[in-house]
């Protein structure tokens, strides 16, 4: 009977290790969402003037940093640190103190218009068919991949153009480089401050069903996924929003930490119209049908045209790694019709002191900055 036991256990621990995100402690872990900070306060800086941590020289302890997208690890300008149209970064961590620990982070925004550019372009894309296509050396290239499978769910397509760039680059993107660094079966924390937040969440999005569906062969490595973010701007819809509490937030395997008094999560502004809360109800009415219809069809043509205006999508299609991609010439860059924005993930609020002393003066994003972020992360 004793072997009959060992056996048994031994099969629970295989199974839990196959069962998506069962390897992680499910739930929240303020010494988990501490570590997260730390590593992105790496990344972005704490923001905290006169008394400002520099960014890149603050190595969190039990972390070793693998792979950092800069060559030059920030020695550069803004604009050299990072790739892509936007000028997107992102590093890779390994924990030392625990065995295949990895922990990926995605820089927010910088200085830089072409970054601040990627916030504004707040129109919507598909999210179940999600695909970018660009031309590149005077044909189409084009990647398609999965960000939720409920229908109606779109994300924020800049963020989203940001994951297209980070998860695709042939050189520097995070799938090749976590399936070159990061052994099977690893835990992987998913991570990001402000636009790092939004694009990490449909990071992680991106990674749960490429594993759960074995696109582009990440299903073998059967790698587990968890996500803290911070002061997070609104990355997708209602249906993406409900559609990733269902996969991810229901298990216990995301947190989004937001300061009430933030403006960045309040952003971008969300436009719920009638015509798409009732779309559902307007099948078997020939009148409201043909409104929601006509209604959808100009928030998409707005949407293309609002793409097209603020992006060169060559440039977003440059780098992808042609094994992803597709070159078919009927590709189309998947644009959406919903602006209901909101916060993705399972949300955690804090609460900064209006007049703190230690908030840096005459600064907008004052309540914005990872410094207070980590301050105020004790109240949870």
């Amino acid at each position: 009977m004793k072997n009959y036991g060992v056996i048994f256990m031994a099969l629970t621990l295989v199974l839990c290790r196959a069962g998506y995100g069962e390897a992680f402690d499910r739930g929240f872990s303020k010494d988990e969402a501490g570590q997260m900070l730390d590593l992105c306060i790496n990344l972005n800086g704490d923001g905290m003037a006169p008394h400002e941590i520099a960014h890149d020289t603050t190595t969190p302890a039990d972390w070793d940093m693998l792979y950092d997208s800069d060559p030059n690890h920030g020695a550069g300008s803004d604009k050299d640190s990072g790739f892509g149209p936007y000028h997107n970064r992102w590093k890779l961590w390994k924990n030392k103190a625990k065995t295949n620990v990895y922990a990926i982070v995605v820089r927010g925004t910088i200085l830089d218009v072409n970054s601040i550019k990627q916030d504004v372009i707040a129109t919507s894309m598909d999210a179940i068919n999600t695909t970018v296509v660009g031309n590149v050396a005077h044909s189409k290239r084009g990647v398609t991949f999965q960000l939720a499978e409920t229908k109606g769910a779109e994300v924020h397509t800049g963020f989203c153009f940001g994951v297209a760039v980070l998860a695709f680059d042939k050189d520097r993107g995070i799938l090749n480089k976590v399936k070159e660094l990061v052994p099977e079966e690893s835990e992987i924390y998913i991570t990001g401050h402000s636009q790092g937040a939004a694009i990490a969440t449909l990071v992680h999005s991106l990674l749960y069903y490429a594993i759960r569906d074995d696109e582009f062969g990440m299903g073998k490595t059967k790698y587990n996924t968890k996500s803290y973010v911070f002061a997070q701007p609104k990355p997708g819809n209602w249906q993406y929003a409900m559609d990733f509490a269902q996969r991810i937030g229901n298990k216990g395997m995301a947190y989004t930490i937001n300061n009430t008094y933030d403006v960045v999560p309040q952003v971008p502004l969300s436009i719920q119209l009638v015509s798409e809360t009732a779309s559902p109800f307007a099948k078997n009415s020939l009148i409201p049908g043909y409104l929601v219809r006509t209604l959808a069809g100009v928030r998409l043509t707005a949407s293309n045209f609002s793409s097209r205006l603020f992006t060169t999508l060559d440039q977003v299609a440059r780098g992808f790694d042609p094994a992803y991609c597709s070159t078919d010439d009927s590709l189309k860059t998947s644009g959406g019709t919903s602006l209901d924005y909101m916060p993705v993930g399972n949300v955690l609020a804090v609460k900064s002191e209006h007049g703190d002393a230690a908030l840096p003066q005459n600064d907008l994003l004052r309540e914005h900055h990872l410094g207070l972020y980590k301050k105020l992360l004790n109240q949870l």
